[in-house]
């Protein structure tokens, strides 16, 4: 699991950003990626693919995915809840 794999698929499914657009931990999501509910949807799919991680109800309160950063902390507390 790395930071860099985390950007490229939220890079990858944000269908409706600028293409200049720098990607980071402070990235808003539906703010600053212009992401909307499918593009959250399939990256929340294609994390838990990737990473082999479940997400809970509870994480899928805005506050836990409103920025890059806030998925990663999940990740990385995810992961070693599963360690």
């Amino acid at each position: 699991m790395t930071k860099e794999k985390l950007y490229a698929l939220v890079k990858d499914n944000a269908t409706h950003m600028d293409e200049n657009m720098i990607i980071s931990d402070a990235s808003r999501l539906i703010e600053d990626l212009d992401y909307d509910s499918v593009d959250l949807m399939q990256l929340l799919i294609d994390i838990e693919d990737e990473f082999g991680v479940d997400f809970l109800n509870d994480d899928l309160l805005g506050e836990k995915l409103s920025t890059v950063g806030a998925i990663w902390e999940l990740l990385q507390n995810r992961d070693g809840d599963n360690a």
